[in-house]
């Protein structure tokens, strides 16, 4: 995330009212609070006039302030600058969308005038909790589903000062037909466009004919149009300003260095940015002692991690979530950055450092980086000398980067035996009697970060080299060609993140899903499918017209929900492996009835 002074270019007037003119665009939103609306008792008002140029500002004029005084503005919790009011009282800003920069999105943003510490006047810009009075206009082009598709499809929502709300969605030079509109999955309504034009209209105001009765917020709703069951237009309802809710999906994840406090112990954080700018950062914790750990960025606290023993790991395990827009039960508000700064993990109690990162970058990789995981066991053949002896070589990568290689022989005669790697001796190791096994075995390890007794440092690479176990009197008994899987170097990926509403068939009229794809740099694809308003039991899912698994549908909170994921390399409790297609196929929950929630992801 970029700081809070480079997102914006800041100017401050003095002398006019900023105008409120911007380009006009496909995409663009304007917002118009007057302060005398919202019982402030001051004067003047607050626009935000965004576009898809990326010449968008906010302004702020306002009258009846005190004399020649010092007020501070945040947006979101986020300070944004600081303004003197004239000796007339009055006060005049804007904060103007810097080019090609992520600035903050105004909407449905608080934004707070204070001095000294006491708020002035606070009000919403466009949304939840959004002042009466508001005058809003957004207008935005929905998405084809594929280059194929022929036309557009325009929407626009409109919130008078009255409190009339207006939503229209027009198609125009489309495919003829009959089109249904759907609101977050739910049908909303059918317009026929017999020419390939045609259009839809909703409004709080029934008196003018023709129009459906606007009960829902399209900004922050997801707009499908559907014609002879496909989806062919799709998108939010709210202008999509790149930079601002429009933005490219990255995620990058690193090991936080240890101290020798934390010897034992791993901290790894996710830095993630997705498709809206929604940003979030995830730590989790391994320690061998338990208790509550402090997230401590630049000095400052920001959480508390709880930790809880794992059974299956021996060690103790917590994690926390910080979120720009926190909607999931224990994230927290992301208001402050990570990159660049001290990122530090340290005990509540004793305030020792367990991990700490001065000038963290998650980009920079190095020994704080994250490895795509690898695993390849190879068998070695017996010879002549041993016709009935076995064994295998194992070279495995890790998360956090460590690599371990690992030989293991079977069914010789008791005794030692040297390790040759490459036609070069990298280690001698006993074979005994295993009284559990009831057999000869003997094995020997390599790690790049050896802490168990007995392994040895590996500081080469077995892989693609010939493994030979030879006995004491020089006979070869085991060889393997090609141990350890080869050498190549492990893939890299475009990342990309797919999330959209499931379609609802209409035969459980009440049931709303989800559906998620991503896809990392290290190539490993994960599907989420989430559904709720459904009653309580087990749904089939099918991708590709195959049952995948089922989403069990129970009581949470007061919300009866399931979910199911699918992942490439199941790590986590309850993952699927994930080893189909996704892109391109239909995703379908199923009932005893029939397909309930339904949709292909582009």
């Amino acid at each position: 995330m970029q700081s809070n002074q480079s997102r914006w270019l800041i100017a401050l007037l003095t002398l006019a009212v900023v105008g409120a003119g911007c380009n006009e665009g496909s995409n663009n939103s304007n917002v118009t609070i007057q302060l005398e609306s919202v019982g402030s008792g001051l004067s003047g008002g607050v626009t935000s006039n965004l576009n898809e140029f990326g010449s968008g500002k906010l302004s702020i004029n306002v009258g009846g302030l005190a004399a020649s005084s010092l007020y501070e503005i945040e947006l979101g919790g986020l300070p944004l600058g600081n303004v003197t009011s004239g000796a007339d009282g009055t006060a005049r800003v804007f904060f103007q969308q810097a080019q090609s920069m992520l600035p903050i999105d105004p909407r449905g943003q608080r934004l707070v005038v204070s001095s000294g510490g006491q708020e002035v006047f606070g009000v919403v810009i466009s949304g939840s909790g959004e002042p009466q009075g508001i005058r809003v206009e957004e207008k935005t082009i929905l998405s084809k589903a594929a280059p194929s598709i022929l036309g557009n499809a325009k929407a626009r929502f409109r919130v008078d000062p009255d409190g009339r709300r207006r939503f229209e969605i027009e198609i125009q030079g489309a495919a003829a037909g009959t089109y249904s509109v759907f609101v977050d999955g739910l049908p909303n309504g059918t317009f026929d466009a017999p020419a390939g034009l045609g259009q839809i209209e909703y409004d709080t105001d029934l008196t003018e004919v023709g129009k459906r009765f606007l009960d829902f917020d399209p900004r922050v709703a997801a707009i499908d149009l559907v014609m002879n069951g496909a989806v062919v237009f799709s998108g939010p309802g709210e202008a999509q300003i790149p930079g601002m809710n429009v933005c490219t999906f990255s995620e990058d994840e690193v090991f936080l260095p240890e101290t020798p406090a934390g010897a034992g112990g791993k901290a790894k954080v996710r830095v993630r940015a997705r498709e809206d700018c929604d940003q979030d950062v995830r730590i989790q914790v391994e320690v061998p002692t338990g208790g509550d750990y402090d997230v401590i960025v630049d000095g400052v606290i920001r959480g508390t991690i709880a930790t809880a023993f794992d059974l299956s790991e021996g060690l103790f395990k917590g994690e926390i979530e910080f979120d720009t827009d926190p909607d999931e039960p224990g994230e927290v508000l992301l208001d402050f950055e990570v990159v660049g700064a001290t990122l530090e993990i340290v005990g509540s109690t004793d305030g020792a450092v367990l991990f700490a990162s001065a000038g963290f970058d998650p980009g920079a990789g190095g020994n704080g980086g994250i490895c795509a995981t690898e695993e390849n066991e190879s068998p070695l053949f017996a010879t002549s000398a041993a016709p009935l002896a076995s064994g295998s070589a194992r070279f495995r990568v890790r998360d956090d980067c460590d690599e371990d290689f690992r030989v293991e022989i079977e069914d010789v005669a008791e005794g030692s035996y040297d390790l040759l790697v490459g036609g070069v001796l990298r280690g001698s190791f006993t074979a005994a009697f295993d009284v559990v096994q009831g057999q000869v075995r003997g094995e020997i390890e390599f790690d790049s970060d050896p802490d168990d007794p007995g392994t040895l440092l590996l500081d080469f690479d077995p892989r693609g080299q010939t493994v030979e176990i030879v006995e004491f009197a020089g006979a070869t008994v085991l060889i393997g060609l090609d141990a350890g899987g080869g050498s190549a170097p492990p893939a890299t990926c475009g990342q990309d993140e797919i999330e959209r509403p499931l379609l609802n068939s209409g035969l459980a009229p009440a049931a709303k899903g989800k559906a998620r794809f991503r896809q990392r740099s290290d190539c490993d694809r994960e599907l989420r499918v989430e559904i709720e308003d459904l009653p309580a039991g087990d749904y089939d899912v099918l991708v590709g017209g195959v049952v995948r698994g089922a989403i069990t549908v129970a009581m949470v909170g007061s919300e009866l929900e399931g979910e199911i994921e699918f992942d490439t390399n199941p790590d986590e409790p309850g993952e699927v492996l994930l080893d189909f297609e996704v892109l391109g196929h239909p995703i379908e929950v199923q009932s005893s009835a029939g397909t309930l929630l339904e949709r292909t992801l582009p």
